[in-house]
């Protein structure tokens, strides 16, 4: 039986002052997620999943991939969405606590932020998370009233569900690759599974060439190839990212009311959990990259580790993770650089699509043209600069303005009204 949610959430903070470490968590994953979607930003979407697609060519850019693969793919944006859920069921406790009508207050936001999700994926930049979020914000309201350990097996039930998706649609692909290479097989088939391999990763597959021409060119034709070809590639990613995307979020409410999130834990409880995390996790990960670069990458075996094998180890790293960070902030929460990257996190929203305008701008043809032109170390190279100005400019911000830019424009929307946008000192 679901639990009110007032019985169900009795084990945090229900005031109106911020967490800390859910802003300083949430700093660390926005800045952490850009080191994986610099390279959608910078080169061909397979070179995401394969690093043979593009620009891994050299023992740096497969050590740069690596690197990535065992401590970052995945791990941030797994934070994200943890912190996603727990702030998620905040707003609702503090609107339930106010006497408002959470359903409306709840629903109004998921509608704007998909809004918001939409027009940075068909105007902005093609790796669009928010409208994601947004729908399986949604399907989330109905798992607000349950206890945490209901919602950690919901949540394992869910990536359960997505891991066996991935399974099923490889499973169709290798099936279909042995078909295509038996004697006599039909040209519609080969050429079928030519089309599939690309999207997975295949090297020098005319999809790469089409995306090098694409967005080398100006940004009409880039945002034209999206409204005509891919207008429905969000709607995709709720079957391909939806379930795994609901179950973190069913765990972050979880962890919420467990007090994890909020530093309500003993800290040597977070230091034994990461230990125990990483032991797991990190050797696992190690192993399925070893396995990845010892086969040269071969595009199937590689989906089948990014997809299906990686996702419960990557689970166990993001948990080290999580457990890690909460055990460095809630040792020094007054720090300068924590701080400041607590206001990155508060402002969230501008800082992910800010980093798309920017990255965008840098790398397509309507800007720097960079696009296609630099090697995987490179690449990464690019993300310190956007770091540095995150830091930046977030901080002096909210020393005067309550909400960043977009999260004040998403909050008065959802809300129906101006929201006070200003300080007032005094």
């Amino acid at each position: 039986m679901p639990l009110p949610i007032h019985a169900a959430t009795a084990a945090f903070n229900m005031n109106n002052n911020r967490h800390f470490t859910l802003d300083a968590l949430r700093g660390i994953a926005v800045m952490g997620i850009l080191l994986m979607n610099v390279i959608g930003f910078a080169m061909p979407m397979a070179a995401y999943v394969n690093p043979r697609a593009w620009g891994g060519e050299t023992t740096a850019d497969l050590i740069a991939w690596a690197a990535a693969f065992v401590l970052v793919e995945g791990k941030m944006r797994g934070i994200f969405s943890l912190l996603f859920g727990a702030s998620l069921l905040l707003v609702i406790v503090r609107a339930e606590a106010k006497g408002a009508d959470t359903a409306n207050v709840h629903f109004s936001r998921m509608f704007w932020l998909f809004l918001f999700g939409l027009f940075h994926y068909w105007f902005i930049w093609d790796g669009d998370i928010l409208a994601l979020y947004a729908v399986c914000g949604c399907a989330a309201y109905a798992l607000r009233g349950l206890a945490p350990r209901q919602l950690m097996l919901a949540g394992v039930a869910l990536m359960a569900l997505n891991l066996l998706i991935w399974a099923i649609t490889l499973l169709a692909v290798h099936d279909m690759r042995h078909d295509a290479l038996l004697p006599g097989a039909d040209a519609a088939l080969v050429q079928e599974l030519a089309t599939v391999l690309a999207e997975f990763g295949e090297p020098d597959s005319a999809l790469i060439a089409a995306q090098l021409q694409l967005h080398l060119g100006p940004y009409q034709s880039i945002a034209g190839s999206r409204l005509a070809d891919h207008i429905s590639a969000p709607f995709i990613l709720i079957y391909a990212y939806g379930p795994e995307t609901l179950g973190l979020m069913a765990w972050g409410m979880a962890l919420m009311k467990s007090g994890l999130l909020t530093g309500g834990w003993p800290r040597r409880r977070y230091a034994r959990a990461a230990v125990l995390a990483y032991a797991i996790g990190l050797p696992l990960s190690a192993l399925l990259a070893w396995a990845c670069w010892a086969s040269s990458f071969e595009t199937l075996l590689t989906a089948d580790i990014y997809y299906v094998a990686n996702l419960p180890v990557r689970m166990m790293v993001m948990i080290g993770h999580v457990m890690a960070l909460l055990w460095v902030v809630t040792k020094a929460p007054t720090g300068a650089l924590l701080r400041r990257i607590a206001a990155a996190g508060r402002m969230a929203l501008s800082n992910y699509l800010a980093t798309s305008v920017l990255m965008t701008t840098l790398y397509y043809g309507y800007g720097l043209a960079l696009y296609g032109q630099l090697t995987r170390w490179e690449v990464y190279l690019t993300v310190v600069p956007i770091w540095g100005l995150m830091l930046l400019w977030s901080a002096p911000w909210l020393a005067h303005f309550n909400y960043g830019p977009l999260e004040w424009v998403w909050r008065s929307l959802a809300r129906r009204q101006f929201q006070p946008m200003r300080i007032t000192k005094g």
